[in-house]
C-alpha cells in the first residue's frame, strides 16, 4: 500500500491494508511514538550507483507485482514508470 494513499486516505488505507492482511484494526494516531525520527542522524554513502540502479530495479518489479496483488494502481503514486 503506497504511503501517498496513507497520507490522502488514511481511513481507506487502514481498512484495506487490514481487510488485505486479515488481522485486528491498529490506529496509528493513538500511539505517540509513530513517526518520530531520531535527531542527529548521520548519512554515510555505501552504495555504489550500480548497487543503486540495482535496488531500484527490483523495488520497481516488487511494486508491480504488489500493485497486482492488492488491486492498487501504484503507477499513479509514482512507485513506477
Amino acid at each position: 500500500m503506497p504511503y501517498e494513499m496513507f497520507r490522502d486516505k488514511p481511513e481507506e488505507f487502514l481498512d484495506r491494508i487490514f481487510n488485505f492482511t486479515n488481522i485486528n484494526p491498529y490506529y496509528p494516531e493513538l500511539y505517540e511514538y509513530i513517526n518520530i525520527s531520531p535527531q542527529n542522524t548521520e548519512r554515510k554513502n555505501i552504495l555504489t550507483q550500480e548497487q543503486k540502479r540495482l535496488i531500484l530495479q527490483i523495488q520497481e518489479q516488487s511494486n508491480k507485482k504488489l500493485a497486482k496483488i492488492t488491486n492498487i494502481c501504484l503507477k499513479k503514486y509514482g512507485y513506477y514508470a
